[in-house]
């Protein structure tokens, strides 16, 4: 409601507040039917399910590197792997 005796910096913080608390409300109602609908597949069948929301996780890259040393090295990139934690650990071994 529009107050008269509000100010327009005050209306607008006002205006902005709802709009993010129906955002928040939209984002929530989200969740909560995501959450419904895995408690829901979890009671039909509880094994398929964990696989369903368990994150499946693969090797996509390896990598042995052999030092002048004779010493052999390997990293692992899974499917899991960020591109930030891949370049780390070619540095780790010297790449």
């Amino acid at each position: 409601m529009h107050m008269h005796n509000e100010s327009y910096t005050a209306q607008q913080i006002r205006r902005k507040r709802e709009r993010g608390q129906r955002m928040a409300k939209a984002r929530w109602a989200g969740v909560r039917a995501r959450q419904r609908a895995e408690e829901e597949a979890i009671q039909r069948d509880p094994l398929r399910a964990a696989q369903m929301l368990a994150p499946q996780c693969c090797i996509v890259q390896r990598v042995v590197v052999i030092g002048a040393d004779q010493l052999a090295r390997e990293i692992v990139r899974w499917s899991t792997t960020t591109a930030r934690q891949w370049a780390k650990l070619k540095r780790s071994v010297g790449l």
